[in-house]
């Protein structure tokens, strides 16, 4: 049986770590088993799940041998289909690829005011692809003004998470930490934010990073709320 300790706690890399988070909410967790709530293992799994689906959403969307080949193609079908994400994200790509940033981003902004407010999902894929967009093209205040306005439309923690991903992808150290800081502030209790970041931290070679985000996860997790 695991007993996980302030004083001596070894770590032995992310699976232990992960492990150690675990094993505490699921500790918190057993008093309530009137109520049937996911288990940490089971919410970082959908989450996974979630991301891997937009990232295969994504790939069939640039690989399709049906993929529209120009810009009237495109708003042909993105008539047909004004809600899709999957075809504004292609668009943005088709854009890009020609290296009309400026256009790319346009496509992103018509996306968000015509997806129907209803369809939340595909509204944050386009945020997500736009997030992805400013990083990799544009300049700290474009960066600065889309992250403000994604925040204020979707859920910070789910924003947040995935900018955690864009980092690791750019391999932007110094964003990552301060990213990670923040999180860690302003999502103390919630124990998906420790398994997020530490695991970001490890996958840029932050270890020393992401033993301290775990550490601070069992100093805080372990004590009764």
């Amino acid at each position: 049986h695991f007993h996980p300790s302030k004083k001596n706690t070894t770590w032995n890399g992310k699976d232990v770590c992960l492990s150690v988070i675990i094993y505490l909410v699921q500790q918190k967790e057993q008093p309530k088993k009137k109520r049937k709530k996911l288990t940490v293992a089971e919410k970082l799994a959908k989450v996974r799940e979630e991301e891997e689906r937009v990232r295969e959403m994504e790939r069939r969307a640039i690989e399709s041998e049906a993929q529209p080949r120009s810009s009237d193609q495109f708003e042909r079908a993105l008539l047909a289909s004004p809600d899709c994400s999957q075809l504004w994200i292609a668009y943005m790509a088709f854009h890009l690829q020609a290296t009309e940033i400026e256009k790319a981003r346009a496509v992103g902004r018509k996306a968000l005011s015509t997806i129907s407010f209803r369809e939340e999902r595909e509204k944050l894929n386009v945020w997500i692809a736009m997030l992805n967009l400013e990083h990799r093209f544009g300049t700290q205040e474009s960066q600065q003004k889309t992250l403000e306005d994604a925040l204020q439309m979707n859920e910070p923690f789910t924003v947040h998470s995935k900018l955690l991903d864009i980092y690791v992808e750019t391999s932007k150290q110094q964003e990552l930490v301060s990213l990670v800081d923040l999180m860690m502030r302003k999502y103390k209790r919630q124990p998906d934010a420790y398994i997020q970041a530490g695991g970001a931290c490890f996958k840029l070679g932050l270890v020393d990073k992401a033993r301290q985000v775990m550490q601070k996860a069992i100093n805080v997790l372990e004590k009764k709320e």
